[in-house]
Parts: structure tokens; C-alpha cells; sequence
């Protein structure tokens, strides 16, 4: 947002005009609305974040800073901040309830619908800095046997709920991971076959205890966007995608940065 714009916000903020913040704001994309926050006083970033809707305040949190996550968090009722957090993917979510005091992070897990309570609190049981705290949960699984057609039909169901899908992870009947399938491969595919007969049958994958500098390491080294997480019986329990592992990328970096300057992290 150009420094003139900054300043209407600013002066609509100041007079609570919030049909003018609301222009300004909805044009901007999520991690533009972010920086916006460095710019203004927080009772005006208080303001603006209250005008959010749900969806988009969910990807705002993502993008700030830990201490501006905390203010903006304090501003809501656990209400709100249940509405918000059912919008998030599960890794998000355990992220940030993660950061909670004990009473309101259970409160919220109390407030999402019962499925995706399980899946974070599954999630919160890793430690963070593994693969399976950084996963997700939300894939698209089919069983071997299926055809062409109906793991396509699959992906069709998924896709309003997961995004970026890039893969279709093929499992037997213990949910064991036996192959994965990209979707470009799956599409030109003739739609009666078996999945299994165009599959990978060899796909990478590492365990849920994995570290998520091994896991970066893994993605720059095969060039990939995706890669399952399984457990120690080897069935499938989630995914991590290419923008988890940019997280981990900027997160080492800093710390690195912080040694270099005989800085912890606390610091």
C-alpha cells in the first residue's frame, strides 16, 4: 500500500469509518494487509484486524510477527478467534492454539467441529520442529484399488476443503502408503484403469519424527512440492507442502542469524 493510502487508513481509523477502511483493506492480499501493522499505532491494527472476515484474518495471523499474533489474538473474543482458526489448514491451527494459554486453547478446540479438534490435537502431540509438527492433515487419500475414474472423482470432492493439491497419495487397506500420484499424471490417464497401474510405487516419504531440517533438505534435494509423513508402521498421516518448508527455511536462517550475533531466540 503506497504511503498516501497508509495515511487514509489512518485518518479513517482515527474517525472509525469503517466502510472507508473496509475499501482500502479488501483489495489487499493477506500478507500485504500483515505489513500494514508495522505502520500503524495497534489500536489502529486492533481496529482493522476486528473488520476482517474470518478467512482473511486467519491468514493475516499467519503472517505477523508472534508478539503482533498475541495482541491481535488478546483483541477477540474465543469466539471470533474459534471462527478464525476453523478457516486454517490443521497444522496452522495447532500452531497457533499451540500459543494459547491452556484454558483458552482449550476452549477453542471445544469450539471447532469435532474432526478437525482430533486432527490438531493429534498434531499437537509432535514435537514442532519434526515433520509431524510441521504436517498437515488435509490430503487426498484413495485405496489402491480404485480406478483412474474414481480417484479423479476423489481429487473433485476434496477440492473445495484442501488446498493445493498437487498429489494423490494411493494406500491399502491398513491406510499403509503404497504409492503416490501426481495430478497432471492422473488426468491424461485412461479412466479405467486401476490407480495403482500409473502410481509411484517407490514414493519419497519420511516419518513422523523426522527433523524439519531433514525434511527441507528433502525438498530442495528431489525438487518437490509435496511429501507424505508416515508413521512408524508406515501408514499414511499426512502431508507437508512447499510453503511449510519455506517456513522452516526463513526459521533456520534466522536462527543462524541470531548465533552469528551470540543471540538466542528468546533475545
Amino acid at each position: 500500500m503506497a504511503n498516501n493510502n497508509i495515511e487514509e487508513l489512518k485518518k479513517a481509523a482515527l474517525n472509525k469509518d469503517y466502510k472507508a477502511i473496509n475499501n482500502l483493506i479488501f483489495p489487499l492480499h493477506p500478507s500485504d494487509i500483515a505489513k500494514l501493522f508495522t505502520s500503524l499505532e495497534e489500536e489502529d491494527s486492533l481496529l482493522v484486524f476486528g473488520l476482517l472476515t474470518p478467512e482473511v484474518a486467519s491468514q493475516v495471523l499467519l503472517e505477523v510477527d508472534e508478539q503482533t499474533r498475541e495482541r491481535l489474538i488478546s483483541s477477540i473474543s474465543n469466539a471470533e478467534l474459534t471462527e478464525i482458526v476453523e478457516e486454517m489448514a490443521t497444522d496452522d491451527a495447532a500452531d497457533v492454539i499451540a500459543e494459547l494459554p491452556g484454558e483458552e486453547a482449550r476452549t477453542v478446540l471445544e469450539g471447532i467441529d469435532k474432526k478437525g479438534s482430533a486432527e490438531v490435537q493429534k498434531l499437537l502431540k509432535y514435537p514442532e520442529d519434526t515433520a509431524g509438527g510441521i504436517m498437515q492433515t488435509e490430503l487426498v487419500m484413495i485405496n489402491e484399488d480404485a480406478t483412474i475414474q474414481e480417484t479423479i472423482d476423489e481429487v473433485r470432492a476434496k477440492s473445495d476443503d484442501i488446498p493445493n493439491i498437487h498429489n494423490v497419495f494411493i494406500v491399502d487397506d491398513r491406510i499403509k502408503l503404497v504409492g503416490i500420484c501426481p495430478l497432471e499424471k492422473l488426468i491424461l490417464a485412461r479412466p479405467h484403469l486401476p490407480v495403482k497401474d500409473i502410481m509411484n510405487n517407490n514414493p519419497i516419504k519420511v516419518l513422523t519424527d523426522t527433523d524439519q531440517e531433514e525434511v527441507a533438505r528433502i525438498f530442495k534435494k528431489y525438487d518437490i512440492v509435496t511429501l507424505p509423513v508416515v508413521d512408524k508402521y508406515e501408514r499414511l498421516v499426512g502431508r507437508i507442502t512447499i510453503d511449510d518448508v519455506m517456513d522452516v527455511v526463513e526459521e533456520e536462517m534466522l536462527e543462524d542469524f541470531y548465533k552469528m550475533a551470540n543471540l538466542n531466540t528468546d533475545e
